[in-house]
């Protein structure tokens, strides 16, 4: 560490900083799991669905699930807004 560094920050901040990364660290350890058995349980899910439903359905659900996210973001946005306003 720079000497300019040292008497720039107390010694409190500069541990709280360090804490603050060891827990950054800790965190994307922990959840890039949770990232990768995302993905196998979607890819089990759609060799389950495939013999029941085939390509079409799943398509369709796909583009319906799609649209209504896209509904719903822009609802909760426009309640934001709106809020936003009245404040």
């Amino acid at each position: 560490m720079k000497r300019s560094t040292s008497d720039e920050n107390t010694v409190g901040e500069i541990v709280n900083h360090m804490s603050l990364d060891c827990q950054r660290i800790q965190d994307s350890l922990t959840f890039s799991y949770y990232l990768v058995v995302s993905f196998v349980t979607i890819g089990m899910a759609l060799v389950q669905l495939f013999p029941l439903v085939g390509m079409l359905g799943i398509l369709v659900y796909v583009f319906l699930y799609a649209y209504l996210k896209t509904k719903e973001n822009k609802e909760v946005y426009h309640i934001y807004i709106s809020a936003y306003i009245i404040w």
